[in-house]
């Protein structure tokens, strides 16, 4: 990891300054604030999502209270970001994924915006999801948090999640305000081509392939499973990582080590498997059932003392947008299970015969149900109410 004397204005963030984070990310009352996420690993000329006709909040008729103004004001998105004209020139814009712009702070950070900016089957949907980019900022800041308490030895890219300080003299107060809950500021590191995905109950595209073929990512699956069983081990299974506008491809273990290097796989896999494990632990007690998730690592441009490079954990961790959660009550093996997650868009673009189709603009209610289901599993993991003061 870079030196500490080449962070002039953001300092590594400790377990102790984390502790207090998720509090201080609910959002102001006067916020603009939402966003999602994507990795660095996308082009400088990503084409740009172009917003479509989104649902707009209904301003507040006259004689409402001042309850009626902030809620109208939560309802506002964030699309796209245009930082770098708006700090005139001091962020570069490295990377729009489908969901975060990534901008260079330095030779040293990035900052990655988390736009309402929401996707499924691959491809961006023509509206955003309000709030939904700051809540998943919160949602992985609460999970940094949690897993290196409990992976004390766990090196990750996160360095704190709110703007360095320098920026502030060259953004105008709008902007800042918007980006107040949905930024963060992270360390440069060389990301591996790998989406990371851990699997601990038999569902999506794995109970698909499995029942063709009896495997899931060419890993042999004892017979008799049904949908939504649990594995009797959680299963690495990864994928490859596609860039803007392509798919990801799932391939066997044997094919990531011949992409990344076999040390490095299995290095990758085991630290994907704990964290899960981690994770799934802590889900449980909260009522929730994390069936799968899917991580993303980087290389540390230093070496650890012993000359082995660190593997660290990078981009967003156990969000709605990267896992599927269910609830613990009510789950029943041999169906399909409600979820906290992506999959009421996915089912609903399903059902209507637009999966992959490229700029759905989803109906209000699809928008809404969606973000509620984004701000009930951040409740019942953080314990907290979403935007409550």
């Amino acid at each position: 990891m870079p030196p500490k004397s080449h962070i002039h204005d953001v300092r590594p963030i400790t377990r102790d300054d984390l502790a207090g984070i998720i509090e201080d990310n609910k959002p102001a009352s006067s916020s603009a604030a939402e966003s999602q996420g994507q990795s660095t690993s996308q082009p400088q000329d990503a084409p740009q999502p172009k917003p479509q006709d989104a649902p707009q909040a209904q301003p507040s008729d006259k004689g409402k209270d001042k309850k009626a103004n902030k809620d109208a004001k939560e309802e506002e998105a964030l699309f796209n970001s245009n930082l770098e004209q708006e700090s005139k020139g001091q962020l570069k814009l490295v990377a729009r994924g489908k969901v975060r712009d990534v901008y260079a702070v330095d030779g040293e950070r990035l900052l990655f915006v988390a736009t309402d900016r929401i996707s499924a089957f691959d491809v961006v949907m023509g509206n955003p999801v309000p709030q939904k980019g700051a809540l998943l900022t919160a949602i992985s800041t609460f999970w940094f948090t949690h897993l290196t308490t409990a992976l004390p030895t766990l090196h990750h890219h996160l360095l704190s999640p709110t703007l360095p300080s320098s920026l502030s003299a060259h953004l105008p107060p709008s902007t800042l305000n918007t980006l107040a809950h949905r930024t963060m500021t992270v360390r440069r590191h060389r990301i591996l081509p790998l989406e990371s995905i851990v699997r601990g109950y038999l569902t999506g595209s794995a109970y698909s392939e499995y029942k063709k073929s009896g495997t899931v990512h060419g890993i042999a699956i004892r017979p008799g499973m049904r949908e939504s069983e649990a594995f009797d081990q959680p299963i690495w299974t990864p994928s490859t990582k596609a860039e803007q506008g392509e798919h990801d491809e799932n391939i066997s273990p044997a094919r990531a080590a011949e992409i990344v290097g076999e040390e490095t796989a299995k290095r990758v896999e085991e630290l994907s498997l704990r964290l899960y494990g981690v994770a799934r632990e802590f889900a449980e007690t909260r009522g929730i059932i994390i069936a799968d998730t899917k991580f993303e690592f980087g290389i540390a441009s230093s070496s650890s003392s012993d000359g082995e490079e660190e593997i660290v954990l990078v981009d967003e961790v156990l969000t709605p947008d990267s896992s599927r959660f269910w609830p613990r009550e009510g789950y029943e093996v041999g169906r399909a299970q409600e979820s906290f997650d992506k999959q009421f868009l996915r089912d609903w673009l399903v059902r209507e015969g637009l999966k992959g189709v490229e700029g759905v603009v989803m109906p209000e209610e699809v928008v809404r149900g969606t973000g509620e289901k984004y701000r009930e599993v951040y409740g019942m993991l953080t314990g907290k109410v979403w935007g409550s003061e």
